[in-house]
């Protein structure tokens, strides 16, 4: 089915990918408006979007809650970590940093590319936001006190070495390995 011209998937996430089997309806995504960065949406208190300054995905937003300051940053912040706390303030400070770089240049690998001016602008407008707590899609809950530490895990990642996956003979060995732990 041909999407017809100024609609959008019923069903399709905030970021973009598609639940919705084909349905169109106009100007909604699941019966919330869509919206880009700087546009409010609206019920019992308004949620500010906003472009996160790491995404996999263009149409990636993120929100913050203007009344409580809760900050919902989607796949930004995202950390690999070997264990994970209930509270993102439990993660040692250098696992954290860590977790996080890598996590943006395995997501975002254009981060590479960017201009440090134009990163540096872009964090710096997140700061500003101050937000009380920091939901991240990849990353448990966060004291908004963070923010700092967040920002500049990501300041780091343009000089951080990119990530190169695996080719198919150690995918290969990763997948035995997993199949051959005790279920």
């Amino acid at each position: 089915m041909a999407k017809p011209p100024d609609l959008v998937p019923v069903g399709q996430d905030v970021d973009g990918r598609t639940g919705g089997g084909g349905q169109w309806e106009r100007g909604r995504i699941c019966g919330v408006p869509a919206v880009d960065a700087g546009q409010p949406v609206c019920a019992d208190r308004t949620l500010a979007a906003f472009r996160p300054p790491t995404f996999d995905n263009p149409s990636t937003t993120g929100f913050l809650d203007t009344s409580s300051g809760v900050l919902f940053t989607s796949d930004c912040f995202g950390a690999l970590l070997q264990d994970v706390p209930q509270n993102a303030a439990d993660i040692s400070e250098g696992d954290l940093r860590e977790g996080q770089v890598f996590w943006a240049t395995v997501d975002s690998p254009w981060m590479h590319e960017v201009d440090g001016g134009k990163l540096a602008h872009e964090l710096d407008a997140v700061a500003e936001l101050e937000p009380s707590l920091i939901l991240s899609s990849h990353l448990p809950a966060a004291p908004g006190g963070m923010i700092d530490q967040f920002l500049a895990s990501l300041a780091a990642v343009p000089d951080a070495a990119p990530f190169v996956g695996p080719d198919q003979v150690a995918l290969e060995q990763m997948l035995a390995e997993i199949t051959a732990l005790p279920q």
